[in-house]
């Protein structure tokens, strides 16, 4: 079969044993977090948006004497800076002639129809498998794409974290450093130091506006501090009707084993990382106008074969450079 050697979505490997496996079991992907709670979401971005960006307006007030006006300056002082998307895909295939003798088989068709997966329960798996694939690819790129990654996904665009230390390096954003080797409360000491480096700006912000994020080894660092400490289970604070939440001077604490994974699979330079931040300031742009229409599942009779695409655009950028502090081993 000359298709043989294609990939395909489905690999199964469970013996047909006539209606004995009636479920499908996927093995666990991480169950990352929504992106709307860690970046602002700008839809509709066909190639490139400017961000119009105003500064604060301080220090007006004058003595009134005599009939003489005394400007303080303008009122508006704007700057741009720019959104970028990258162009992005999704090409796969998958032969309905692989699936034979698995217990998928009682879900094909038959007859002349056979290879045609289209309006059958395997494409509504397949499309579910799917849209799970590009939630965390897409994340994986808003946080670590870098366009000179040698994995290919990574590669698709610039993330966050690219943006964010090449802030730093170019005196923009405020860089703290973490010990290569985690003590007792490196964590701890680390968001302190984090917290009294933030600009007045970022520090006004209302602490339910704000967050830390910091890799799985860190944040199991500060929790362990906290637990041996004093406080034991009292660091953690009850939101009710939801899972409750580290915080470190009323401000959230994400624990982001993804960032770990990543940076461990793909030998990334800085293993421990952290971001303190405005839940405004880092942005994910895209020209999706809402979540439907994304995935095309079609055949192709004279291959006969199932194919899955998508094209789509993202980008990422941080808007004010003094609303977020990062911290790099």
């Amino acid at each position: 079969n000359k298709f043989k050697d294609m990939a395909d979505v489905l690999n199964v490997d469970v013996a047909w044993c006539g209606q004995q496996a009636n479920e499908v079991l996927i093995k666990p992907t991480f169950n990352t977090p929504e992106l709307t709670a860690e970046f602002r979401i700008i839809l509709d971005i066909k190639s490139k948006r400017q961000l119009a960006l105003d500064t604060i307006l301080a220090g007006v007030v004058r003595p009134s004497v005599g009939c003489g006006r005394d400007v303080a300056g303008n009122v508006v002082d704007i700057f741009d800076k720019e959104l970028t998307v990258c162009d992005l895909k999704v090409n796969l295939n998958q032969c309905a002639k692989n699936l034979a003798n698995t217990f998928m088989e009682e879900w094909l068709k038959t007859g002349n129809e056979v290879t045609d997966l289209t309006g059958t329960e395997v494409e509504s798996y397949i499309l579910d498998k799917v849209k799970n694939a590009l939630r965390l690819d897409v994340y994986d790129i808003a946080w670590f794409g870098d366009v000179n990654s040698s994995n290919d996904t990574l590669a698709s665009c610039n993330g966050i974290w690219t943006r964010l230390i090449a802030g730093a390096n170019a005196y923009e954003i405020e860089k703290v450093t973490i010990s290569t080797t985690l003590g007792d409360c490196t964590a701890l000491d680390t968001m302190r130091t984090m917290y009294e480096s933030a600009s007045d700006l970022l520090d006004q912000m209302p602490e339910s506006d704000k967050y830390f994020a910091l890799t799985r080894e860190m944040y199991n660092n500060y929790m362990t501090c906290r637990e041996d400490a004093c406080c034991g289970d009292k660091s953690w604070d009850m939101v009710e009707m939801a899972p409750r939440v580290l915080m470190f001077r009323g401000i959230p604490v994400y624990k982001k084993s993804r960032w770990s994974q990543i940076i461990s699979a793909n030998g990334l330079s800085h293993t421990h990382r952290a971001v303190y931040t405005y839940n405004q300031n880092l942005v994910i742009g895209t020209d999706a106008v809402s979540d439907t229409n994304t995935l095309d599942f079609y055949y192709v009779k004279q291959d006969k074969m199932n194919y899955i695409d998508a094209e789509f655009k993202m980008g990422t950028q941080y808007v004010y450079g003094e609303l977020t502090v990062i911290a790099l081993s």
